[in-house]
């Protein structure tokens, strides 16, 4: 029976430490935290207020990949092989484009649209 009064000295041993508690340390229980998409779900928030998440490590990063995996292995390749492939940069005019198009919020158009191209989705925009 060693080992019984092993558990019951190291029980001892740590109840000696313990102090029971005058007041609750919390009053009442956590309230329940609700993810933006549970939130979205429920109809309590706008969708204006919905705005994509993206990693700035990401972004960083996909910023000196090509768009298609194909393009991206051939650059690779013309690197190893020693030929120096410039990217070419967008034009002010098409970068300006761009802009405009994908600028956030959305217009109450254009969600009217998305929602009916895209039903039962909540979208981010």
């Amino acid at each position: 029976m060693p080992h019984a009064t092993a558990a019951t000295s190291t029980e001892d041993f740590i109840a000696a430490f313990k102090k029971p508690l005058m007041m609750p340390v919390l009053s009442s229980p956590p309230r329940l935290r609700l993810t933006w998409v549970a939130r979205a779900r429920a109809g309590e928030l706008d969708d204006s207020e919905l705005v994509p998440k993206r990693s700035a490590r990401l972004a960083a990063k996909s910023r000196h990949r090509e768009q298609k995996p194909e393009a991206q292995a051939r650059r690779v390749m013309m690197k190893c092989l020693g030929f120096k492939v410039e990217t070419e940069l967008p034009d002010e005019a098409s970068f300006e484009e761009f802009q405009t198009a994908f600028k956030l919020p959305l217009l109450t158009s254009t969600r009217e649209a998305m929602h009916v191209i895209f039903p039962g989705r909540n979208l981010r925009a």
